[in-house]
């Protein structure tokens, strides 16, 4: 009886899922990152030239491959995604005293970002609705004679009872992303070499 009650209990749980998700063919959530940066001086002026590239094999954020069309869905971004990366890790690095330039200059160091994960995954059990969202960026920084290169990697993840809506998807992607590059404010050797090039 208990196995039964947990088989029902499941086989509810994804029709929901399926209602939920099974007639969206092309889902958008709005990318935009945040990064809290406390204001400085340290970049004194200096130049930056941040440059960002998206190292993806495809766009999708999430995408599930169905047996019927009406079982498809993508997870997509609304806008260019880099376009939204380099307009928050502009800010932030204003924010720090730095002077940022999207192209290269004689003298000014270099901060090539690269997306290398945006990974949305979903799935539904007996205890529930659960996603995931994996984000990683792959940073090179040269400036004068010193170079540095690192990943930033995060991990978030939620679980309920129910099917989750949009506004959910898009806050659990966006704070990914958006604590992904917050390490790359978090790193002291990364902002000593671009505050001090030579």
């Amino acid at each position: 009886m208990l196995i039964m009650k947990k088989l029902l209990f499941l086989f509810f749980y994804a029709l929901i899922f399926f209602l939920a998700f099974g007639c969206v063919h092309r889902h958008e959530v709005a990318v935009n990152p945040t990064v809290f940066v406390k204001p400085s001086s340290i970049g004194n002026g200096r130049t930056i030239y941040l440059k960002i590239i998206d190292s993806r094999l495809n766009n999708d954020i999430y995408k599930r491959e169905g047996n019927f069309k009406t079982n498809k869905v993508r997870i997509v971004a609304d806008s260019n995604l880099e376009d939204s990366i380099i307009k928050s890790l502009q800010r932030g690095f204003q924010d720090l005293g730095f002077r940022v330039k999207t192209r290269p200059e004689s003298g000014s160091s270099s901060l090539k970002v690269a997306i290398v994960e945006t990974k949305f995954s979903m799935f539904a059990n007996t205890s529930g609705f659960h996603q995931q969202m994996k984000a990683g960026f792959r940073v090179a920084v040269k400036a004068g004679p010193q170079k540095y290169n690192q990943v930033y990697r995060d991990i978030q993840k939620v679980s309920q009872k129910v099917p989750f809506g949009r506004f959910l998807n898009e806050r659990l992607i966006n704070l990914a992303i958006s604590q992904s590059l917050q390490k790359i404010f978090s790193d002291p050797k990364l902002l000593n070499i671009l505050a001090n090039p030579s």
